[in-house]
């Protein structure tokens, strides 16, 4: 099928050039240098952080402007500056990034009037018109609450959860995957669960995504004890009202997932090191739409409140990390480099 800019008209040669000199001008031949982020999911709690995966940088020609919003909400203020570049060329590397690799774009300090570097991404292309071949980049500057999200080097990958609710928990609840680990009537299955606002981009179904909407805690005050490095710790019973988001999932999948957590619930529900069921859990549908196909999704929801020690939690995610063999690439200048190991800080690149 032919597509929409293949039925458009041709680049005009004298417009384009009269436009690229114009934003020369305008930009002072401005070069914007951009690197290159890997992904980095932390195994215990499913959160995401960013770090140089080691390619070139890629130096882009064009003009940048922003505009700067200010936003004062309950417990931050911040300037939001809104990122427009626009190329005289299209960028390969801002059009073909992969879905685990992300191009943060640096003004060196004090272009930004405020004496620090200005990074920012993009989320969109847009507004391009084929006659004139200029292609137009929107984003948003990194905020200054999301800099601990971008890391300088791999060492500085953390070295435990960041989470402190039951998400971890409910990672390591995959579904039945075998002997022992299941009842036996239930059929093997096992599904990826994503945390809360972390689900995977464009992530097929059928999955499962954690949001937790409320946490209290069941208890006075917290215990205080020691660990066995000597440093002191707290620990405290809570209780967390659950939704359990279940993408592509159709009646009898979702019953059976269910039934698997009732068994769960069941089984080591009386553990210290697990989380206890407080209300009768139940499935119900949950409308997602697309109009331009006149139909909508398969999604289920299932909602349930459970208690559980906020040390549980970690003690699962530990068991999740040792469960967890990936192999980590870090891409060089002139080199791919395959390591495999459990992704676990402080020493994911071990020599």
């Amino acid at each position: 099928m032919s597509g929409i800019l293949s039925a458009a008209q041709p680049v005009n040669t004298t417009m384009h050039d009269s436009l690229v000199g114009g934003l020369k001008e305008l930009s002072g031949n401005q070069q914007v240098t951009f690197r290159e982020y890997q992904k980095y999911v932390l195994p215990a709690d499913g959160y995401v952080f960013w770090f140089p995966s080691g390619a070139p940088d890629v130096v882009v020609e064009g003009s940048l402007h922003y505009i700067v919003q200010q936003s004062q909400e309950v417990d931050q203020s911040r300037g939001i500056n809104n990122v427009i570049f626009t190329a005289q060329e299209s960028c390969s590397a801002l059009n073909s990034i992969g879905k685990d690799r992300l191009l943060i774009g640096t003004l060196p300090k004090g272009m930004d009037n405020q004496g620090a570097d200005f990074k920012f991404a993009f989320n969109q292309r847009g507004s391009y018109y084929q006659t004139a071949d200029l292609h137009h980049y929107t984003g948003t500057a990194v905020w200054p609450t999301m800099e601990t999200q971008i890391l300088e080097s791999a060492a500085d990958l953390p070295t435990s959860k960041i989470l402190s609710n039951s998400i971890p928990l409910f990672m390591a609840l995959a579904g039945p995957q075998g002997a022992g680990i299941q009842p036996s009537w239930l059929p093997n299955a096992s599904y990826t669960v994503y945390p809360e606002y972390l689900a995977e981009e464009n992530a097929a179904p059928p999955y499962i995504a954690v949001e937790i909407r409320n946490t209290e805690s069941l208890q006075i005050q917290a215990y205080r004890y020691n660990r066995a490095d000597g440093t002191a710790a707290r620990d405290q019973l809570v209780k967390d009202t659950v939704a359990l988001h279940l993408w592509g999932f159709n009646h009898i999948q979702a019953t059976q997932y269910l039934d698997y957590l009732l068994w769960f619930f069941e089984t080591y529900g009386g553990s210290v090191d697990s989380m206890g069921l407080m209300s009768e859990p139940f499935i119900r549908d949950s409308v997602a739409i697309q109009s331009e196909l006149n139909t909508r999704s398969q999604k289920k929801v299932i909602e349930l409140k459970v208690s559980y020690y906020q040390s549980a939690a970690l003690v699962s995610s530990m068991k999740l990390i040792e469960q967890t063999t990936p192999f980590i690439t870090v891409e060089a200048a002139n080199a791919t480099v395959n390591i495999e190991g459990k992704s676990v800080p402080p020493d994911p690149f071990p020599t």
